[in-house]
């Protein structure tokens, strides 16, 4: 604590206050690394006076007049150069050190325990956080990367292109037509007769009760057309904030595209078992993730139709996502991995800041569990189509190849399929074989052993 020098007091106690005051005026806090000079003095009423310099902290000096006053407060200012800094202390402060202050208890902080992801989910990559953001925590979703070709993506899109231009035209033409009829109506109730007025007096009840079943039929049909109907071309070409419309104009046709659909009817609450009346099983466990995910992800599914087709009473499209989707991919922001083939859900309350994504890389499943009936079907292939070539030989020493190198000491390392791939090749094109051209006539010869 610097020293004080120079001090003055009037009135009883003075000892005592200058003593508080200097504990008080120490703790004020000086900008040592701007170097500037403050002055300070206290005034506590009658009870003290004292004036001093505070320079960096450290040296105290009196150098300065008192300014302010009254019982109540402390005040400080300065006179260098331009600058005036007014500090004011509560008296209150000064005093403190005579109360006997209560003992400040010591406050537990409650560590929110984070809910537990269930398998066979994982903390989702942080790379993603982009995408996730687009999301609804609510809605499980499903991310797939399709490979038809954009030829065929094209045709399917056409179809309802074409419908829903044709609906809307129809709805147009309906407007057109009726909404005269409407206002006419109106008028008729409004006391302007025209033709649509019905004048009891003249009417028949037989011609009567036929004019109110056409026009109950006329509301029925404009009652479809515009809640049942309408939506369609609505959701199509103008549904906020994405549609299918600005999804194809955004990304346009590719021969690899993201899909993403959103549960639908169900949500992320139903496969973590949170909802009501649910068994409580989450994960791997849940009959939705038997029912709904599991057929969803189906590989052969997948294969069959393009992802516009997958649109089913479980899952719709999410096509605000998709657009964001590969926009991020086009940006190398988000691997291409990531997004192969995956499932999506929000484990947790994010209104309460409280959980996180999780996300099930279902698409790895394809590449380790393989499809070994697919392999041998392509064994097959290849056998009868070298038989039909003249060619059998060269399935058997394919055989003896491949048997050789896998049951070498280390194992069919990826090194050594790379290197019998490149024996094969060999031994094919030596045998007058057009690799390339053998391999497009059985449709490829991706996981078969060794080629």
């Amino acid at each position: 604590m610097p020293r004080q020098q120079d001090r003055t007091a009037k009135g009883t106690g003075q000892a005592e206050y200058l003593h508080l005051a200097e504990g008080a005026l120490a703790s004020w806090r000086v900008d040592s690394e701007k170097k500037q000079k403050h002055v300070g003095q206290s005034r506590l009423g009658w009870f003290c006076e004292q004036t001093f310099v505070v320079l960096d902290g450290e040296q105290v000096v009196p150098s300065a007049r008192v300014v302010g006053h009254g019982p109540f407060f402390t005040e400080a200012s300065s006179n260098v150069s331009n600058i005036n800094i007014n500090v004011i202390l509560s008296i209150d402060h000064l005093f403190s050190q005579h109360r006997k202050m209560p003992p400040k208890s010591k406050q537990k902080t409650l560590k929110t325990t984070a809910k537990p992801i269930p398998p066979p989910f994982s903390p989702a990559d942080a790379s993603l956080t982009p995408l996730l953001s687009t999301l609804n925590p609510s809605t499980v979703y499903i991310i797939h990367t399709d490979t038809h070709p954009a030829w065929f993506k094209k045709r399917i899109f056409s179809v309802p292109v074409g419908l829903n231009v044709l609906i809307a035209l129809i709805i147009a033409w309906r407007a057109y037509a009726i909404v005269p009829f409407y206002f006419s109506i109106l008028a008729s109730l409004l006391g302007h007769s025209n033709r649509t007025t019905i004048y009891y007096a003249e009417q028949t009840w037989g011609g009567l009760l036929w004019k109110v079943v056409q026009r109950m039929f006329t509301f029925f049909v404009d009652y479809v057309l515009v809640m049942v109907v309408a939506p369609w071309p609505y959701g199509f070409f103008l549904e906020a904030p994405g549609n299918p419309v600005s999804w194809r104009w955004t990304v346009g046709f590719r021969d690899e595209e993201v899909y993403v659909r959103q549960s639908r009817g169900w949500g992320a609450k139903d496969l973590l078992g949170e909802a009501e009346g649910s068994t409580g099983k989450a994960g791997e466990e849940s009959p939705f993730f038997k029912t709904r995910i599991l057929p969803a992800v189906d590989k052969q599914r997948l294969k069959e139709k393009t992802g516009y087709l997958l649109m089913d009473g479980d899952f719709d499209l999410d096509f605000y996502g998709m657009i964001a989707a590969t926009q991020l991919l086009d940006k190398k922001d988000v691997a291409a991995d990531l997004l192969k083939k995956c499932v999506l859900v929000y484990v947790g309350d994010q209104e309460k800041g409280e959980g996180q994504w999780a996300v099930w890389n279902c698409g790895v499943l394809d590449v380790s569990e393989g499809t070994e009936a697919e392999a041998r079907d392509k064994v097959i292939a290849i056998k009868d189509k070298l038989t039909e070539m003249g060619k059998e030989n060269l399935f058997f020493k394919w055989v003896e190849l491949i048997q050789y190198e896998s049951n070498a000491p280390g194992g069919f390392t990826p090194e050594r399929q790379i290197a019998a791939a490149d024996k094969v090749k060999k031994i094919f094109e030596e045998q007058g074989v057009d690799w390339d051209q053998f391999s497009r006539e059985i449709g490829g010869l991706e996981g078969v052993p060794g080629l």
